[in-house]
């Protein structure tokens, strides 16, 4: 799992949701959907420490990438997870430039560079410097 990448916070799980959902929107980049496993977890008489996982993306960025290679289209629209790891909130996303190789992109490279740029930003926002 060498693509993907962890960024700690020293905010909750929540307030570290509403940081990025507030960066996406400021972006003008649609949050598509959050799911909150713990909750879900909870719901089935189960416990879980916090988890979520926020979906977003952008249909023209990622339009290009599936006019690359339709097949990764399996991958969008994009997530991240924030989660909490013993009192420690951490933030995990998988680094969008291994799609390049893994659906060998040529056309949408300009593109997935972006998203990568993003989501470092996105990481670099929450996380304890």
């Amino acid at each position: 799992m060498s693509d993907w990448k962890t960024a700690q916070t020293g905010l909750t799980v929540q307030r570290t949701i509403a940081l990025l959902k507030n960066l996406l929107d400021s972006r003008g980049i649609t949050v598509f959907g959050v799911y909150d496993h713990a909750a879900n977890a909870r719901e089935a008489g189960l416990s879980l420490d916090d988890e979520v996982v926020i979906v977003f993306g952008s249909p023209k960025v990622g339009t290009a990438l599936m006019q690359d290679n339709p097949d990764v289209g399996y991958e969008l629209p994009l997530r991240i997870l924030v989660r909490d790891d013993n009192g420690v909130t951490r933030v995990v996303y998988r680094e969008p430039e291994s799609l390049i190789e893994a659906y060998g992109l040529s056309d949408s490279r300009a593109q997935v560079h972006q998203i990568s740029d993003l989501l470092r930003e996105m990481a670099g926002r929450v996380s304890i410097t």
